[in-house]
Parts: structure tokens; C-alpha cells; sequence
């Protein structure tokens, strides 16, 4: 458990990698016990060190978590027209996917009208429940249960 805006690590990833390089002069440095003159070696050792870090917030009313996510949404829309502006390097002719405009509240309250002017519309002419149309009274005789 973490209180809110507080950071908890959840896991990581290590990887480790080591190098080892020899550079010497050609021919120069093959002969035994002198090319030890003509050559050298290095080693590089990389270490790798990927951790997940969460910081959760709690966002308790609509407006502050509407303004939250419009932020968010506009940059990555913004990140992914700048990318797109660049075009894709290895596949000239394709665009990038472009996430579309965020819709306003005047758009989500103009569909949510439509779809209720559709609900009521169609529930205006009274229509037969399917099971009961569909439904045919059972007899049954007195044989084996």
C-alpha cells in the first residue's frame, strides 16, 4: 500500500554486458612473444539497470480528471504529428497513425442527444416481446420424469 503522490518501485530489469576487443598490426601482431608489442586489448563492461516506478494519484471529482487526460491526450496527439511531420524512415509512402481530435463536451452532448432521439423513437411503437411471440404452450403426459 502507498498513500497518494507517494512513489513505490514494483520491479526492474538488470542486464549486463562485457566487451572484449583486440586491435594490433596486421602480420606484426601474430608473432609470439613480440607481438605483444604490436597489439591490444580492452574490455568494456555495460551494466543495464530498467526500474518501474508508479506514483499513483487519486483524483476525486470529474473535472480535474477531464482536464488531466485532455493534457495528456493533446500531447501525445501533439508528439505523434510532430513524428508524423518527419514522416517514417523506413517505410517512405505510409503515414504515421495520428490519434484524432479530442471530442469537446458540445460533441459528446450532441451524440448523447441523437442516441436518445434514436431510443425514443424506436421505443414509441410498442413492439412484441420476442419470447413471448415466440413462446408455444408444453403438454406433457404422464410418462417418465
Amino acid at each position: 500500500m502507498v498513500k497518494t503522490g507517494d512513489t513505490v518501485v514494483i520491479g526492474g530489469l538488470l542486464d549486463e554486458n562485457v566487451q572484449e576487443s583486440v586491435s594490433k598490426v596486421p602480420l606484426l601482431g601474430d608473432i609470439p612473444i613480440l607481438g605483444h608489442l604490436f597489439r591490444s586489448t580492452s574490455s568494456k563492461k555495460v551494466k543495464k539497470n530498467l526500474m518501474v516506478f508508479l506514483r499513483p494519484t487519486i483524483i476525486r471529482d470529474d473535472m480535474t480528471m477531464n482536464a488531466i487526460s485532455g493534457q495528456k491526450y493533446e500531447l501525445m496527439r501533439a508528439h505523434q504529428l510532430d513524428k508524423q511531420a518527419q514522416g517514417i524512415s523506413l517505410m517512405p509512402g505510409f503515414d504515421t497513425p495520428v490519434l484524432p481530435e479530442q471530442p469537446t463536451a458540445r460533441d459528446f452532448l450532441d451524440e448523447l442527444r441523437r442516441q436518445m432521439d434514436e431510443e425514443s423513437t424506436s421505443t414509441a411503437q410498442p413492439k412484441e416481446d420476442s419470447v413471448q411471440a415466440s413462446a408455444k404452450p408444453v403438454r406433457r403426459t404422464g410418462g417418465e420424469r
